[in-house]
């Protein structure tokens, strides 16, 4: 059984968002850029933090699909993952990246597009 608030987050995964660059913030990694989703579009009305992985974003703003989302259970901010639309990324490369960023201590990642190994699931 999940809460409200994580059914708010899950309903973001697969939509298509525009993002805000924020060029103050430092700390890229290779692999991911932190950018904010803008209040009016964020469900909490204040921006909210995203991290775009597998793009190098050039200007201000970006369009991309949210791939994964990372709940964190305490007390900082859940992120929400955005990827080129088209690029698919699995949850073991997007924990690795976002452990490099800031560490997945008391995180729970739900992600668009899961593996099974090449097993149906039943």
């Amino acid at each position: 059984m999940t809460d409200e608030r994580t059914r708010t987050l899950l309903g973001w995964l697969g939509k298509i968002v525009t993002v805000t660059v924020d060029a103050d913030v430092s700390g890229n990694t290779a692999s991911l850029t932190r950018a904010w989703l803008p209040p009016a579009t964020s469900a909490r009305g204040a921006r909210m933090p995203v991290y775009l992985m597998g793009c190098s974003p050039i200007g201000a703003s970006y369009t991309g699909r949210v791939i994964s989302v990372v709940r964190r259970y305490r007390g900082e901010s859940d992120r929400l993952i955005v990827a080129p639309v088209g690029k698919e990324q699995y949850e073991p490369w997007i924990r690795a990246a976002v452990e490099e960023a800031e560490g997945t201590e008391g995180a729970r990642f739900f992600c668009l597009y899961e593996k099974s190994c090449g097993v149906i699931p039943y």
